[in-house]
């Protein structure tokens, strides 16, 4: 099976960023690109956790894979179950939490919080609106 790497921008506008026939290489990658824009520029510390401008979505799982939105839409995600088979879900029917990765700060991971220092779990919330998300499409 093949899968890309995928983008949307805060216009909306959609970029296949990359091809691979391994979904946890483009996982790497995708969080690879959201360290680079959100950690590797002049910016202090303070002020990139004020700034960060893209995020991938993960789980505590890491067999669940965040494939952007389908046609309607709708967040999906992809299931990796032990046998190595691919199912996809509505992101809403997934009981596993969502974190938003930004990255790798201070060698450690980031993760997105709120101006009340809540960590930001729902895909939906306000602050990762005009953001740019990564994400992974089966082909």
């Amino acid at each position: 099976m093949k899968y890309q790497l995928c983008m949307v921008d805060e216009y909306g506008q959609n970029s296949i960023m990359s091809n691979s026939t391994n979904i946890f290489d483009l996982v790497s990658q995708g969080k690879d690109l959201v360290t680079d824009i959100n950690v590797n520029n002049a910016l202090t510390s303070d002020e990139k956790k004020r700034n960060w401008e893209a995020f991938f979505v993960e789980f505590d799982d890491e067999n669940i894979i965040y494939a952007g939105k389908d046609n309607k839409g709708i967040n999906i995600v992809y299931i990796i179950d032990k046998s190595g088979n691919l199912e996809t879900n509505f992101l809403d029917d997934i009981e596993d939490k969502v974190k938003i990765f930004l990255g790798i700060l201070d060698k450690k991971p980031w993760y997105a919080f709120d101006e009340k220092n809540n960590e930001i779990n729902d895909i939906k919330h306000r602050d990762l609106m005009a953001k740019t998300v990564y994400y992974i499409r089966k082909i």
